[in-house]
């Protein structure tokens, strides 16, 4: 995406700089043929006997003269006009680069707060402005949220909520942009607090989400500065624009953590009922069976239900600490996701005495929470079963970045299976098919491969519109 947007404004400023170049090139053409025209002009006069006669006609000596003082003038306005467009290219050329700087923001934090502060500063600064205000609704809930550029200590309090009064509130309450070569012109102007500077050119416009106006981008110059042109506005509205990004962005961002939330909740819950309670269930009768047999004078089947039933605790107790752990090492929200996972692997390593090798091919993982999340329990899950299974020295994650997608696979060196033989401990079916139902709810594809004493390969494809597919789905629930 940030590279996508990179090559949009180089485009625009490729195709504005191409169409103002063939201007300059016609101009300077221009500037070098009609003084070379007249020029020759005047050597040819010169050597056509010509002069005598100008001298005798003073009209037709008046004529060329004054278009010779022509021609140098216009030379001098096709000069003076080609430095005005070279400083218009340039000022262009700054616009894009500012916004493109806006879009790299938008694109690299999901911290609305410190994207609009990025962005106000950015507009403030590129537009002249002495002060700059962006206020924002910062959740479905509609708390508001404001941040200053240019403010100085001791010049008017801030407002943690955006009111309708005043300037700022036309704009909120039109969803229109306002530009104002004086503040005091217009009738919804309102006396400024004390120790507030002076104020003359004024411009607003709306950050419009979804149709609905959520905020708004305010600039000021101090009394006495040039006016706000249009194109200023059309550029603060770009702004705004790219500020309305980052404030979907953000919502997307946290509903698909809740909707992953859920999702969770309910695998634990589903782990819970289908390991540690059925568990608990078996020890209860267990616990019958040897008050029985103690009571009847079986005193060695008893105790062989007892070590049984120590047995059984033993591998309950691992299973708790197995998805305490899981659950602790979940993805890490101050990590990216491969430095989390490397975490995790050395942790399990350490729990389970088999040694995990994490491989990166052709760069980083760009994912989603909801696919950061699924993909980490995917590999926990296959990992858990290398540990109980597979009976392996060395298993390995990797992770590979491809054109059509990204590849997540987990093997390991142990006794394999045949997939095509059911096991009566329930692997692989049970597991892999909870494994799949987690790749498929973020667009992707699992499959497995395995032979006895090769070991076995659990393979994970995910596709490169991962993020529109996580955020249709996500839209579909809201």
């Amino acid at each position: 995406m940030p590279d996508q947007l990179s090559g949009l404004f180089r485009r625009l400023q490729q195709s504005a700089e191409e169409g103002s170049s063939m201007n300059t090139g016609r101009l300077k053409w221009l500037g070098v043929l009609i003084p070379v025209f007249f020029t020759a002009l005047v050597v040819y006069v010169a050597h056509s006997g010509l002069l005598p006669a100008l001298a005798r006609e003073p009209k037709t000596a008046l004529v060329t003269g004054l278009v010779l003082v022509l021609s140098l003038a216009f030379s001098q306005f096709m000069f003076h006009h080609m430095d005005r467009m070279g400083r218009h290219i340039r000022r262009q050329a700054e616009r894009a680069e500012a916004l493109l700087e806006v879009a790299r923001a938008v694109n690299s934090s999901l911290e609305v707060k410190v994207i609009l502060q990025r962005a106000v500063d950015l507009a403030r600064e590129h537009l002249n402005a002495d002060l700059g205000e962006i206020h924002f609704v910062t959740d479905a809930e509609g708390e508001h949220g404001v941040r200053f550029s240019g403010l100085q200590k001791g010049w008017c309090p801030v407002e943690a909520e955006p009111t309708l009064r005043g300037l700022n509130g036309e704009v909120l309450r039109t969803g229109r942009p306002l530009r104002l070569g004086n503040r005091r012109t217009h009738s919804r102007s309102v006396n400024l607090p004390d120790n507030h500077p002076s104020i003359g050119p004024f411009m607003g416009v709306p950050i419009i989400v979804r149709g609905k106006t959520e905020g708004d981008i305010l600039l000021i110059r101090a009394s006495g500065a040039l006016p706000f042109t249009q194109e200023d506005e059309n550029f603060l509205q770009t702004v705004a624009h790219h500020a309305a990004v980052a404030m979907e962005n953000a919502r997307l961002y946290n509903k698909v953590r809740h909707v992953a939330t859920l999702e969770e909740r309910d695998r634990l819950s589903r782990e819970i009922h289908d390991g540690l309670a059925q568990t608990l269930a078996y020890l209860s009768l267990q616990t019958r069976t040897v008050a029985d047999l103690s009571a009847a004078g079986h005193r060695e089947k008893a105790q062989a239900t007892l070590n049984e039933v120590r047995n059984v605790i033993k591998h309950a107790y691992e299973e708790v600490r197995r998805v305490i752990f899981d659950l602790r090492t979940g993805p890490d929200p101050n990590l990216d996701f491969v430095a989390a996972l490397q975490e995790y692997l050395y942790e399990f390593g350490l729990q389970s005495q088999v040694n995990v090798e994490l491989q990166v091919n052709n760069g980083h993982l760009h994912l989603l929470p909801a696919t950061e999340v699924q993909l980490t329990r995917i590999i926990q899950e296959a990992l858990n079963n290398v540990r109980r299974h597979a009976r392996a020295r060395r298993a390995w994650v990797r992770l590979e970045s491809r054109d059509e997608g990204y590849r997540v696979s987990i093997g390991d060196d142990g006794q394999g299976f045949d997939p095509a033989i059911d096991r009566t401990d329930g692997w692989p079916h049970f597991g892999l098919q909870t494994m799949r139902e987690r790749a498929e709810s973020v667009g992707g594809r699992l499959h497995l491969e395995s032979q006895s004493g090769q070991g076995t390969r659990v393979i994970v494809d995910l596709p490169d519109n991962g993020y529109e597919h996580q955020i249709r789905e996500t839209g579909k629930e809201a």
